[in-house]
C-alpha cells in the first residue's frame, strides 16, 4: 500500500491536467476543437482514470478540460493540505519527530501545490480566445511538473516515517487521488 501511495497520491491528477496541456499545446486548431471526454483522455498518461475524472457528457475542447482538471487537483489539494493540518493539530504531541518533520513537509509542500494550482488556473482562465501562447503553457507546465515533485517529496518523506506511525494510512487514499488528478 506504501508503495502505491506514494507514486499516485498527487501526481496522478497533476498528470491529467499536464497531459491535456501538452496534447493542447501541441495546435491551438486542435485544442479549440470540441471533442468528447473519452477523445480528451486518449491522450493522457492514464486514459482510465482521466475518464472518470471529466464529465461524461457533451463535448469541450482540450481548454476547457484542462480548466475542469486544474479546477478539481485545487480542491484536491485543498483538501489534502486540510488533512495534513488535521493530523499535525491532532497529534503532534503523539507523533515521533520523523513523523512531525515528515508532515510538517507535506504542510509546506502542499502549500506551495496550491498556489501553483491557483497560478496555473489563472494563466488557463486568462488566455486569450481560450489559446494559450507557447510560453504560457511552458509556465503551466513548470508549475505542474514543481507539484508532481512537491507530491513526490511528501510521499517520499511520509514512506521514510512510516514505520512508526499509522498516520500514513490515512493520507495514503487522500494522496492517491490528489496524484491522479495532478497527471
Amino acid at each position: 500500500m506504501a508503495a502505491d501511495f506514494r507514486t499516485t497520491a498527487t501526481a496522478l491528477p497533476t498528470l491529467l491536467v499536464l497531459s491535456l496541456l501538452v496534447v493542447a499545446a501541441r495546435s491551438d486548431d486542435t485544442a479549440a476543437t470540441p471533442v468528447t471526454p473519452s477523445t480528451a483522455c486518449n491522450e493522457t498518461t492514464d486514459p482510465n482514470f482521466c475518464r472518470t475524472v471529466l464529465p461524461s457528457n457533451g463535448t469541450s475542447n482540450l481548454y476547457t478540460y484542462g480548466r475542469f482538471s486544474v479546477a478539481k487537483s485545487l480542491a484536491n489539494a485543498n483538501r489534502f493540505l486540510g488533512l495534513v493540518n488535521r493530523y499535525l493539530s491532532r497529534g503532534s504531541g503523539r507523533l515521533s519527530p520523523g513523523a512531525l518533520a515528515a508532515l510538517q513537509d507535506c504542510q509546506l509542500l502542499s502549500g506551495l501545490n496550491i498556489d501553483f494550482l491557483s497560478a496555473a488556473g489563472a494563466t488557463l482562465n486568462t488566455s486569450a480566445n481560450s489559446t494559450l501562447l507557447d510560453p504560457q503553457a511552458e509556465d503551466v507546465q513548470t508549475l505542474l511538473s514543481a507539484i508532481l515533485t512537491n507530491q513526490q517529496t511528501c510521499a517520499d518523506g511520509l514512506q521514510a516515517a512510516a514505520a512508526a506511525w499509522s498516520v500514513r494510512d490515512g493520507l495514503s487514499v487522500p494522496m492517491v487521488n490528489s496524484t491522479k488528478l495532478y497527471s
